[in-house]
């Protein structure tokens, strides 16, 4: 499962706490749970819209099957088997007018020297619960060292079709940004392309490119499970990230979003079971659907800083409103701060009585809260 690392870092954050907060950061509104998934896809990582159901898969390690959904609440329809293949690590799926690809590149460890995808006949795919596909295998020309190690610059999770090639967007664990490489669609061994890279202060998770438009729609989470999308307007062959490009938040709490797929102005994402222990978190998987035109963008109302060594947490609050109180809680939901007179929209707090945890620095506004994390080391 691939959410083993991200769990690790933030082991410490309870559900709760995200679910009762009203964080202006996440702010769309008309996103729309369909259905949990069912057990059989809980780990889904990639998606598509064909022939009006969607279709996704697991990732690492599960069977090499297809899945296809119900659009309207996730049901499973229909199970397709690729007999000749083998699901290393799954992790996206695309399509273009007679083809199905799955991306078979995961690459946590960053030593898989065996990358590629599986090509598919959609006209197999319909007529038959059963195919065999064509294997597409590349190597990505800058990548020298292929030492294992935990949370690699060398993993993906997300690819889409444009013209005649696959364009790999890579899901960088340590950089917090994203490569664009191209690979021919055809069938053998290929060398990818490095094209252009772009620093999106996340991990990707999936893509689909969304021709008539030029646009390409990315989604991710932060190092925090905060799910996000990026929209990219104008697209070239040549680089990627050269249009207009914008990052929104979803309004969905903690969420391990995977994969997202679109039919018409409808979009839809799934997002992976995520369990923690200690505290508990549980975050099932899920099927999600929107429209960008209900997506609010992400803008940074409060800023916060603190250098390292310094105990005083600086802020920045971006706000017309009356500001009332102002509050940090700890992972528990406890209050270990509060404020009710004498606010100023940009100031410090004195943190130094606070323990290493993790804290949300809550500011009380005519039309709700402003809250942001922060650590203290």
């Amino acid at each position: 499962m691939r959410y083993l690392s991200v769990m690790r870092r933030i082991s410490i954050i309870p559900l709760y706490i995200f679910l009762t907060f009203n964080v202006f950061m996440y702010g769309q509104k008309d996103l729309v749970q369909l259905g949990e998934l069912d057990a059989s896809i809980k780990e889904t990582s990639g998606l598509i819209y064909y022939n009006g159901s969607l279709i996704t898969h697991n990732d690492s390690g599960n069977t090499p099957q297809l899945f296809e959904l119900n659009p309207e609440n996730g049901e499973i329809l229909r199970t397709v088997t690729i007999t000749n293949a083998q699901n290393m690590d799954w992790e996206d799926l695309s399509q273009d007018e007679n083809l199905i690809y799955i991306g078979d590149f995961g690459n946590n460890s960053g030593s898989r020297e065996d990358l590629g995808f599986y090509i598919i006949n959609k006209n197999d795919y319909q007529n038959s619960t059963t195919v065999s596909a064509e294997r597409i295998s590349f190597a990505y020309p800058d990548q020298l060292d292929f030492t294992t190690t935990v949370n690699s610059d060398w993993d993906a999770e997300a690819f889409f079709v444009l013209g005649d090639n696959l364009i790999v967007l890579t899901k960088q664990w340590q950089g917090m940004g994203t490569v664009a490489y191209k690979i021919p669609k055809t069938a053998g061994n290929h060398i990818a392309q490095r094209m252009d890279s772009y620093q999106i202060d996340g991990l990707i998770t999936g893509s689909m490119y969304k021709k008539t438009e030029n646009k390409l729609v990315l989604t991710g989470y932060s190092e925090l499970l905060f799910p996000f999308i990026v929209e990219i307007d104008g697209v070239s062959d040549t680089a990627i990230f050269s249009g207009t490009v914008s990052k929104s938040s979803l309004d969905i709490g903690i969420a391990q979003i995977e994969a997202i797929a679109n039919f018409e102005d409808t979009y839809f994402i799934t997002s992976e079971e995520f369990i923690n222990s200690t505290p508990q978190i549980i975050s099932t998987s899920r099927l999600f659907s929107f429209t960008l035109e209900n997506i609010v963008q992400a803008n940074e109302k409060l800023v916060l800083y603190q250098p390292e060594g310094n105990f005083l947490l600086s802020y920045r609050l971006d706000t017309e409103d009356e500001v009332f109180e102002q509050a940090i809680f700890d992972v528990s939901g406890r209050r270990v701060f509060y404020n009710p007179i004498a606010i100023f929209k940009d100031g410090s707090i004195d943190t130094s009585y606070l323990r290493p945890s993790l804290y949300f620095l809550s500011f009380f506004l005519d039309e709700g809260k402003v809250v942001k994390p922060f650590i203290i080391n």
